[in-house]
């Protein structure tokens, strides 16, 4: 992506609308297509550094379903039990999209957060690396991921 188009993006408030979109949707090819423009919009070190490093919380939908503990995504291959409104951080709701079973979703997933990890600023991506480390279901997620791929260019 352009840095010019991301930089556009991020001062429209994009991160907050795809995030959204993504969190709320019913489409996994819609939810995979907001984590992938975010995953091209972290590309760029100012991007990346104001909207996924801030501690800013976002209020966020999320469902208890049979499946799952709780899943930040609106999926319909979930059936819901109850739908409440939490506050999560940008990195909670990132890492969230790793604990789903959607490969596409789990890619453009796994993309943004490498992308956070391996950031220049030694802080930022502390930060990230952390939150990875403390996440039992996202190391399960980034292991399958690396595991299951045959391009030899996505696993670097």
């Amino acid at each position: 992506m352009n840095s010019d188009v991301a930089l556009y993006l991020h001062e429209s408030n994009a991160v907050d609308l795809l995030l959204g979109i993504a969190t709320r949707s019913n489409s996994l090819r819609l939810t995979e297509i907001c984590i992938g423009l975010l995953g091209n919009m972290a590309c760029q070190e100012q991007v990346r550094k104001e909207a996924f490093a801030s501690r800013k919380t976002r209020q966020v939908c999320y469902i208890v379903s049979l499946s799952h503990s709780f899943s930040l995504s609106l999926s319909p291959s979930f059936p819901s039990l109850l739908c409440c409104v939490e506050v999560f951080t940008t990195r909670d709701v990132v890492l969230s999209f790793l604990c789903g079973s959607d490969t596409r979703i789990l890619y453009e997933a796994t993309r943004l957060v490498l992308t956070c990890v391996s950031a220049s600023d030694k802080d930022f991506r502390q930060q990230w690396i952390e939150e990875v480390r403390l996440s039992h279901n996202v190391k399960e997620s980034l292991q399958f991921v690396m595991k299951s791929s045959t391009n030899g260019l996505r696993v670097r």
